[in-house]
Order: C-alpha cells, then sequence, then structure tokens
C-alpha cells in the first residue's frame, strides 16, 4: 500500500510545506506530518 509520504524525503518536504504554510509550532508540525503520512495516497479524491 502506498502512502502519502512513501520516504524520507517526501516526510521533510511534506514537514518545510506544512511549517511553511500554517506557520504551526515544530511539535504541532510533527503531529500533522505524522497523521498525513499514515493517509492512503490516492489519485481520485471521490474514490
Amino acid at each position: 500500500m502506498m502512502t502519502i509520504c512513501d520516504n524520507t524525503d517526501q516526510t521533510e518536504l511534506l514537514r518545510f510545506w506544512v511549517q511553511e504554510l500554517t506557520h504551526l509550532s515544530p511539535h504541532e508540525v510533527d503531529e500533522v506530518v505524522t497523521a498525513l503520512s499514515q493517509e492512503k495516497a490516492t489519485l481520485n479524491p471521490a474514490a
């Protein structure tokens, strides 16, 4: 099963953009990244 973050580079990139776009604290960014990293990847959100 593919997830949104299949490798370290994707996870770090996600962490960077969550921080840039939300200006959350590092702890909050980690919580968001952890939650998003567990989401199943999909090309069709309606599926």
